[in-house]
């Protein structure tokens, strides 16, 4: 029997294809976030999740862990060490997110959901549903301060790389005015404006409305 061959990912690969396959509008996704203080936290070692989702919901937001594997050797280890255990208190359901091939069924355990990639059709299939916890702790106030910090750790990094493309499209815009030959008269106003027009529009793409601060041209 043929041996069957498994795709191979690169850990924080799957785990991105993963955030944007669960990232739905009326929940909150994050990604690798150490859930509380590393300093002021009595829970003793931090879970790290690398994806950690749950509704917008103040009543039931179950809280979902996601642990991704793409090594078996690593997937057996943590069982075997039972390291897994830790997103217990946090959550409601743990799943093991792996490649398609890489864990059987029978070998997560109970209380653990899988989800198997599917290199294919580029989606996720639950193969295994995970155990509802019951008692899972109430989050506290560092818990929650580590979401929030998490979030705008992630607001900036988006905010950063916005303005790095702008910041490149300006150049380029600035690098044609420039190239611009005054002499033509004319022509060269229409150059200018066009280049104006390509920098405005660069501007609306990325959410800045010029009619904000426009004063003309």
């Amino acid at each position: 029997m043929a041996r069957r061959v498994v795709k191979k990912y690169k850990h924080d690969e799957l785990a991105e294809i993963l955030f944007h396959y669960v990232d739905w509008a009326d929940h909150i996704t994050l990604f690798n976030t150490a859930i509380g203080s590393r300093y002021l936290s009595s829970r003793g070692q931090l879970p790290v999740p690398d994806v950690f989702r749950f509704k917008k919901s103040y009543n039931r937001p179950q809280f979902t862990v996601y642990e991704v594997k793409v090594q078996r050797s690593d997937f057996l280890q943590d069982i075997k060490k039972g390291k897994y255990k830790k997103y217990f208190p946090v959550s409601e359901r743990v799943y093991f997110v792996v490649p398609k091939g890489l864990v059987k069924k029978e070998e997560v355990p109970e209380d653990c959901g899988l989800m198997v990639y599917n290199e294919d059709r580029k989606s996720f299939t639950v193969v295994k549903a995970p155990k509802l916890r019951k008692d899972r702790i109430e989050l506290d106030h560092y818990d929650y301060l580590s979401i929030v910090f998490s979030l705008d750790d992630k607001r900036k990094s988006i905010r950063d790389k916005r303005n790095r493309i702008l910041a490149k499209e300006n150049q380029k815009i600035t690098d044609r005015i420039n190239n611009v030959t005054w002499r033509k008269g004319w022509s060269a106003y229409h150059e200018v404006w066009d280049a104006y027009k390509i920098f405005v529009d660069k501007l609306e793409k990325y959410g800045i409305d010029i009619k904000q601060t426009d004063r003309g041209f």
